[in-house]
């Protein structure tokens, strides 16, 4: 068990040169890392970093994981008020956001308010994930309502409306990741019976990382991959983006070599 800051331990020297003096000598952590200090002693750290993280996060839930009422939460992120220990905040945030799945393997090497201050990108990628699921299958499937009877076949209520809000999440404000969860657990649950009945099995993260997989391999199968690379839940956030610039390239790509046709005479 520890607290406080990660220093780098060593078990020999850590200084290099021909000068025997240094042989034996061990320089302070502060010179290989600098000293963390307080979230307050560092001015702007809670309106840039911690403070945005709060809302995709959940501020009632951070101040319930604090022992506080829902309200001081929601004041931090209305802006009404300040907390008095910002940076067990962003402990927090952390703490409940990794639980949530939006936790990055490097996050072990950065501060607390660090990782805050990629949440709220991290939460956006989410969203654009469940808008361009929602897209992929509703090609693959012909039409938003023909996906709709394939997620629901006998199901009272009609969840075409819902599918067209979830592809309109691309443009939208970012929403908390709980409920960005809830409907990427539904499109995973879709995704792993298609992928039922195409004889096929994959073994992935639990939680929310791992509905973004199933979510993944399944696009993968659509797209006609010869074999599906699983993604790690990092790189199911990294390969949207990526997805979108090649795709935008392409776009722009045959508009210039539009723009240099040229012009059909009358």
């Amino acid at each position: 068990m520890r607290d406080g800051e990660r220093w780098l331990v060593l078990k020999e020297a850590a200084v290099f040169g021909d000068d025997p003096q240094n042989a034996f000598s061990l320089p302070a952590p502060e010179t290989i890392r600098p000293l963390d200090l307080s979230s307050q002693d560092r001015p702007g750290v809670w309106e840039t970093a911690i403070k945005p993280a709060l809302i995709p996060v959940g501020p009632a839930a951070v101040a319930d994981r604090m022992g506080l009422a829902p309200r001081t939460g929601r004041s931090w992120a209305m802006g009404e008020r300040e907390p008095a220990e910002p940076a067990k905040v962003a402990r927090t945030i952390v703490a409940i956001a990794q639980e949530l799945g939006l936790g990055f393997a490097t996050d072990d090497l950065n501060r607390a308010e660090e990782i805050c201050a990629e949440l709220p990108m991290r939460v956006a990628l989410v969203q654009w994930l469940i808008a361009a699921a929602t897209e992929w299958l509703s090609k693959e499937f012909g039409a938003v309502r023909a996906l709709a009877r394939a997620m629901q076949p006998a199901g009272d209520n009609d969840i075409e409306p819902s599918l067209r809000r979830w592809i309109a999440l691309q443009s939208a404000p970012v929403r908390p990741i709980g409920d960005l969860n809830e409907i990427m657990a539904r499109l995973a649950d879709f995704c792993r019976g298609e992928i039922r009945k195409r004889g096929r099995r994959f073994i992935v993260e639990p939680g929310p990382a791992g509905d973004r997989q199933i979510v993944w391999v399944l696009h993968q199968l659509l797209t006609g991959a010869d074999s599906v690379q699983m993604p790690s839940p990092d790189e199911t956030l990294i390969i949207l983006p990526s997805l979108v610039a090649v795709a935008f390239m392409a776009i722009l790509a045959e508009a210039l070599r539009g723009a240099d046709r040229p012009a059909a005479s009358e």
